[in-house]
């Protein structure tokens, strides 16, 4: 089975889109990880409160990762509180999600540092040697092509 790890900014399948609307996700849970960095120095960062399948739906997926054509994994980015964004990385599995992490950014942070070579592309030939990347121009190139 292939494993295949997706941004939004790099390479997109309209599926990923109607993830909610295609599972009858019922449960959601969070992990101790989740549960024990909500606080920083005594202070609540996020509110696993906040954290609902409702609050999820409303948010954007921008990175899923699958196994075949089962995703497996989903990252959300929702409005939150105080000019910040709250990021969730969730595992899916069956009608279940699990919250493996959780982390506030600016809403102004375009994310100017992503590491395009990490996600798949078809669009950049298989060719290229094991380690060579896109470049921004290959990518803006391939992003222009009618699918």
């Amino acid at each position: 089975m292939n494993f295949r790890k997706y941004h939004r900014n790099v390479f997109w399948e309209a599926r990923f889109d109607n993830f909610f609307e295609d599972n009858s996700i019922k449960t959601i849970n969070f992990t101790m990880h989740v549960k024990e960095n909500q606080y920083k120095e005594g202070k609540r960062i996020y509110d696993l409160n906040d954290i609902t399948i409702d609050f999820l739906k409303k948010g954007t997926i921008f990175e899923v990762e699958t196994i075949g054509e089962k995703i497996v994994k989903i990252v959300v980015r929702n409005k939150y509180k105080d000019g910040n964004d709250i990021c969730t990385a969730l595992a899916v599995d069956y009608n279940e999600l699990k919250v493996k992490t959780c982390y506030l950014n600016s809403q102004t942070d375009e994310h100017d540092t992503l590491d395009v070579k990490k996600y798949y592309n078809p669009y950049i030939k298989k060719e290229r040697p094991l380690g060579a990347t896109a470049s921004i121009g290959d990518l803006i190139k391939y992003k222009n092509i009618k699918r």
